[in-house]
């Protein structure tokens, strides 16, 4: 797939951490002066010259950084004359110029002034004829004056808007290590954007900042952690959102982000492997969300990124227009049945009972697939927990896959000859084939006893896609190597045009609200269907794509924790291809989809070009 080129430019980072490594933060969430009932596109403003109003709130020198949302009036002046501070930043979504054609964001980085043209555009920006920029502004440099000693300055990045549903550019920001993002917004769906931010936090492990106006609320402020305070009840659950604000309202909010604390996060966990979630900061307890494979040290690999092949693309028979999926959320084995028999669950203790249930769901499954008016019986994929299936068990699941016509994708215990983890795809008439897992989680292998340490898994070391002949296509992900945005940005876009239609993820994780995050991010980043099958205990098993129908947006069906379902739901692969091909006119209408994100406008500007 050609891809239009980002042009990274590195600038000077005015953002120093104090000696205790906190960094200030002020946050002006202020009224943008529109009517956003009607008007949700920026209107054209002045961006030289004075426009006769000033900032509704002066930029504080004395904070590290600050950042506004838009607000009417302001001009390129102002805000200069405002910001004037050697050792300071601050951050505004400045509007649009109709001479330039362009959507800007003002940044001032000490005495240095940038001006952030926008490179993915909204359906509001086309129609107004906005053209892109051209480049990804990185603030990661140290200024040359700056004094031996001093902690290195802070690497962040700074997003408009749309910029943030682009795959390619967060994709390129998790190379770079950025400690903080910001994201600009005069946005609707700002709390989608939370979605984005609780999966970034932790697939880029990053601090991120989202301000929008005050019409619209939505500012909030999301750090890689998972629980602060001494207190066991003292819970961020997966996804550490420090500061939000539902609902309109004008504010300014004053907080520190620890980024001595997160860099010493991130050199225990590359140091220390997963033992680095046992650090401590010494005023309170805190439990940090275990990074990407990019930031942790595994028994046989140095932090980094996955190391696979090219993908694999396997043929398949034709995807239909509706497709029928069944999600199974059941309860797994024990834990310690897992530990004491090495993952392998033939003759554990309750074995023949577990084969039984899963006869008898099966059955369920079948009987409910036979109510349905249209295509009664029928059943084209069923999807089953990470490490859950018997290996003993697939011949029965085999006769399945035959009798319903439907691909299963299952997670299943550890093979004989080696510790590894899978998730067997059976197809009715084809060959039983297996995904191995390419990245270590700390809940692989777990050995008995309290110290019992892991054991050292063989890794996977490709992708699977199965494709059919109108380039339809399924892809397959086993629970940690799903917190690797890269690999997830290969499954769908290496040697393709287009993303794959839907991603089916295998999970025995115990934050499942983390990966249904992740599942409403990337169902919008990659305008797919995401299916996830977690255990019952930890829950989050869904369908989730890019629509907006009635009920919850993004979620077609979902359920909860310590709940046994399956989930049956068609899905309509038809209707995401003709959403793919809307132009901004259409999007702008009524739908039963989201907007595009980024990858797909710029898909749709290349088109012919390939």
């Amino acid at each position: 797939m050609k891809l239009i080129k980002i042009q990274l430019r590195e600038h000077i980072s005015a953002l120093l951490p104090d000696e205790t490594g906190l960094l200030p933060l002020r946050l002006v969430q202020t009224a943008s002066g529109l009517d956003v009932q009607n008007q949700i596109a920026l209107p054209d403003t002045p961006l030289c010259g004075p426009s006769g109003k000033s900032l509704p709130l002066p930029v504080p020198s004395n904070h590290g950084l600050t950042v506004m949302s838009y607000c009417e009036g302001i001009d390129e002046n102002s805000f200069r004359l405002t910001h004037e501070a050697p050792n300071s930043a601050a951050v505004m979504l400045a509007g649009t110029s109709a001479s330039e054609k362009k959507n800007i964001t003002y940044v001032s980085m000490g005495r240095d002034f940038i001006r952030q043209e926008k490179f993915s555009l909204s359906s509001e920006d086309e129609k107004a004829q906005l053209t892109s920029g051209d480049s990804l502004h990185l603030y990661t440099l140290a200024s040359p004056s700056q004094a031996l000693g001093t902690p290195d300055p802070v690497r962040c990045a700074v997003l408009n808007c749309h910029e943030y549903t682009h795959v390619g550019l967060m994709t390129a920001l998790m190379v770079e290590r950025i400690e903080v993002l910001v994201v600009v917004a005069h946005n609707a769906a700002a709390r989608l954007y939370w979605e984005y931010a609780r999966s970034d936090v932790h697939r880029l492990s990053c601090y991120v900042i989202i301000v929008n106006s005050a019409e619209l609320g939505g500012s909030a402020v999301f750090a890689p952690y998972r629980r602060l305070g001494t207190q066991r009840n003292a819970q961020f659950s997966a996804s550490g959102q420090l500061f939000g604000t539902r609902g309109p309202g004008a504010f300014t909010m004053d907080m520190k982000l620890n980024i001595g604390l997160l860099r010493r996060l991130r050199r225990d966990f590359e140091n220390n492997g997963f033992d680095g979630i046992k650090s401590k900061e010494p005023k309170y307890e805190l439990d940090a969300m275990v990074p990407s494979q990019h930031y942790l040290k595994t028994f046989d690999a140095a932090a980094g990124p996955p190391v696979v092949k090219p993908c694999c693309d396997v043929p398949t028979d034709q995807l239909p227009d509706s497709m029928r999926v069944a999600v199974a959320q059941l309860e797994s084995m024990s834990m310690d049945v897992y530990k004491t028999s090495r993952y392998r669950l033939a003759g554990a203790k309750g074995f023949g009972t577990f084969m039984q249930k899963l006869s008898g769901w099966l059955q369920h499954v079948e009987f409910q697939c036979g109510l349905k008016s249209e295509r009664p019986g029928k059943l084209d994929l069923l999807a089953l927990p990470e490490v859950f299936v018997p290996r003993a068990f697939l011949p029965q699941l085999q006769a399945f896959s035959d009798r319903t016509g439907a691909m299963v994708v299952a997670g299943v215990d550890y093979p004989d000859d080696e510790d590894a983890n899978e998730c067997a795809i059976l197809r009715p008439g084809r060959e039983r084939l297996f995904y191995r897992k390419v990245t270590r989680s700390q809940y692989d292998g777990q050995l008995p006893g309290k110290d019992g340490g892991r054991m050292k898994m063989k890794r996977g070391d490709q992708l699977l896609r199965f494709v059919d002949l109108q380039k339809r296509a399924i892809g397959v992900l086993i629970c940690y190597d799903y917190s690797h945005l890269d690999l997830l940005a290969r499954l769908n876009l290496e040697m393709r045009d287009k993303p794959l239609d839907m991603v089916v993820v295998v999970a025995h994780n115990p934050f499942g609200d983390l990966y249904r995050s992740s599942c409403i991010a990337d169902a919008n980043r990659f305008y797919q269907y995401i299916v996830m099958s977690n255990v019952a205990t930890y829950g989050g098993s869904g369908v989730f794509g890019p629509i907006r129908s009635a009920g919850a947006r993004q979620v077609l069906a979902e359920t909860g924790k310590n709940s046994e379902t399956v989930l049956i739901v068609d899905v309509d692969l038809k209707a995401l291809e003709q959403a793919r091909a809307r132009g901004h006119e259409q999007e702008l209408g009524e739908s039963g989809f989201q907007r595009r994100p980024g990858i797909l406008k710029q898909l749709t500007a290349l088109k012919g070009e390939r």
